[in-house]
């Protein structure tokens, strides 16, 4: 499309132009239709342009960011849909709002954790004997309870109250 998206990176998008120019690949831009030219000043401006699309990504990503942390620490849904909550829109935007079922299955979940310290397995187990859907099965999933579903949600800080975003891995 631009000169620029081609690597959006001021490393690796100019040294693939002048790649594909040392294999007599011509780059046309799309949008002005034009030959991008590979001699001095036509890699002025791509380079040019290459570090200006970084940045300007750099800003996006941090404005993103800032939006999301904001509309977390306000209560509002900043991802998909999460087991124990419906997501209601209001005229601020979306909220959470807790799920009763789920919520008693979540509750379920602590109390045998807490008053037997039950496995994840022997939990996930005991769900699935009492015939309770997992939070997959709605999801095209098989709707059974595997030990990983029972741990994440025992460790995640969102079940314990705490609204939490940009978390990316568990800490151990």
């Amino acid at each position: 499309r631009d000169v620029d998206r081609p690597g959006r990176d001021p490393v690796r998008g100019p040294k693939l132009l002048h790649d594909l120019h040392e294999h007599d690949v011509s780059v046309i831009e799309w949008s002005t239709g034009r030959t991008v030219e590979i001699d001095g000043p036509g890699m002025l401006i791509v380079n040019v342009l290459a570090a200006t699309a970084a940045y300007e990504r750099q800003l996006i990503a941090h404005r993103t960011r800032t939006a999301h942390a904001t509309r977390a620490a306000r209560g509002m849904v900043t991802g998909g849909k999460v087991f124990g909550w419906d997501n209601e829109r209001h005229p601020d935007g979306v909220r959470y709002v807790i799920n009763a079922t789920e919520a008693a299955i979540i509750r379920d979940i602590f109390e045998r954790r807490a008053s037997t310290g039950a496995s994840y397995r022997r939990i996930a187990c005991a769900l699935n004997a009492a015939g309770i859907p997992s939070p997959r099965a709605d999801g095209g999933g098989s709707g059974t309870w595997c030990q990983e579903e029972v741990r994440e949600i025992l460790r995640s800080t969102r079940y314990k109250g705490e609204a939490t975003w940009g978390e990316r891995a568990w800490k151990y």
